[in-house]
């Protein structure tokens, strides 16, 4: 098998199949798909497509630390209560 250069008419012809493709891609794209075929716009949305899922990514750990606290806080507040009610060591003692 031997391996040769495209021809002219080959090249010419991939190239107006490419055009049509991406003619129609782009027809079809909205604005944001739209800039990734221009290098300096490209580089903006991938920039605040990071921050977006940084943004995520910071709002669920603060969730999960929201939700932890609060499971250490009823935790807290239970565990008094057993103690206020005597229910626990250290409770009060009632005297007789």
């Amino acid at each position: 098998m031997a391996i040769v250069a495209a021809s002219a008419r080959l090249k010419a012809d991939m190239k107006k199949v490419g055009d049509t493709v991406t003619k129609e891609w782009l027809d079809k794209a909205g604005q944001e798909d739209k800039a990734m075929l221009e290098p300096g716009l490209a580089v903006a949305c991938f920039q605040r497509h990071l921050h977006r899922q940084r943004r995520h990514a910071a709002v669920a750990a603060a969730t999960a630390m929201a939700a932890g606290t609060l499971a250490l806080l009823l935790a807290f507040a239970d565990e008094l209560v057993l103690q206020w009610r005597g229910q626990r060591g250290g409770a009060r003692r009632r005297s007789s």
